[in-house]
């Protein structure tokens, strides 16, 4: 069963998904963030996507139509991905979703990934956000394109045609103006961190032909390092 929901958010309503696989027969909630660059995509671009997650996993899966850039930059987006978790959350009797012993996961591809990390650490401080129990990152944004030497899978593949160097870069300007704005803010690149210890568990994917492999093995490791 797939619901549409518009949740009120920091810029106004939401557009927000629900694929329930069968009615009341699951307590877990999986969030999930669509990919784009922060400026392409949404709920229809990733609906096979979010199909296939709640039969598969058998829970709810909440598709989040986030605001995009460049009309709305940071951190409207990481905003939106908030609130909506937040609001569900606490909805989840009006919306007729399980609610009691339930967990709660965010995911998300790509540019979504990085929104799903940096919910994570936002709710990691936040005692009135939902408690995560887990994170799934495919192919994450984890740090800026430029805040390290271009090397390892940056430089093999920066000339790749699905996500080029040049390309990552072109979508940064669109999400946070300035290209070097942010360029070490933990808040939006969360391999920036210093501290990562208190994250739930994540389960990270990484494609071998992508600019961003070497990032999201990099934050692998430090998560692990951190326990």
């Amino acid at each position: 069963m797939v619901t549409d929901v518009q949740v009120p958010g920091p810029g106004g309503n939401i557009p927000v998904q629900l694929y329930q696989p069968s009615e009341g027969a699951t307590e877990h909630f999986l969030f999930y963030f669509h990919g784009g660059g922060f400026c392409w995509g949404g709920i229809t671009s990733h609906d096979a996507v979010c199909r296939r997650l709640a039969k598969a996993t058998q829970a709810v899966i909440v598709a989040v139509d986030y605001r995009l850039a460049p009309e709305h930059p940071y951190p409207a987006g990481l905003d939106d991905c908030c609130a909506a978790t937040q609001w569900v959350y606490d909805n989840a009797a009006e919306l007729k979703l399980p609610r009691g012993r339930f967990t709660v996961g965010v995911s998300g591809d790509s540019a979504g990934a990085n929104l799903a990390a940096c919910l994570t650490l936002r709710a990691r401080s936040d005692a009135a956000f939902p408690r995560l129990q887990y994170q799934i990152l495919i192919c994450p944004v984890v740090r800026h394109l430029r805040s390290v030497p271009m090397d390892g899978s940056r430089q093999e593949f920066k000339d790749d045609p699905e996500l080029s160097f040049q390309g990552g870069l072109t979508a940064f300007t669109a999400y946070f103006g300035n290209l070097d704005s942010h360029i070490k803010d933990p808040q939006a690149f969360p391999l920036e961190a210093e501290d990562l210890a208190g994250l739930p568990p994540t389960l990270i994917l990484t494609a071998e032909r992508d600019i961003l492999r070497d990032d999201g093995v990099r934050y692998a490791e430090r998560l692990k390092a951190a326990g």
